[in-house]
């Protein structure tokens, strides 16, 4: 499982960030992204409200998540659970997430990736 992204610079409307197994996120919107981060977790089945490490992007204006199976993630400390069962993707052109957790109640441990710019 990957996320796989090659960009320098601006990310334009009909750029695309794909997964390894082929599916595309058609981002919509331009965007100007100047760091990045990327993290592979190991999710346990019972995990609540876990942080997700935004490794120095204070603010995301993309976030895109690949999961092999059902969790859920809330975003800058938000109540609402957004499920993920295979894809998720968050773009913001301005004010974007500071923030994410992860839950997983799926009755498995679930690797997530999660690839963070801003």
């Amino acid at each position: 499982m990957a996320i796989t992204l090659e960009v320098a610079g601006t990310v334009r409307t009909a750029d695309t960030v794909r997964g390894s197994n082929g599916y595309a996120f058609d981002l919509g919107e331009s965007l100007t992204i100047t760091e990045w981060t990327r993290h592979v977790l190991e999710v346990a089945d019972a995990t609540t409200d876990s942080a997700v490490n935004f490794g120095g992007v204070s603010t995301a204006k993309l976030v895109a998540i690949e999961s092999d199976g059902a969790v859920t993630v809330k975003v800058s400390g938000g109540t609402t659970a957004i499920p993920v069962n295979k894809h998720l993707l968050i773009t913001a052109s301005s004010s974007g997430p500071t923030s994410l957790t992860i839950s997983n109640a799926s009755g498995a441990t679930r690797t997530v990736e999660f690839l963070i710019g801003g």
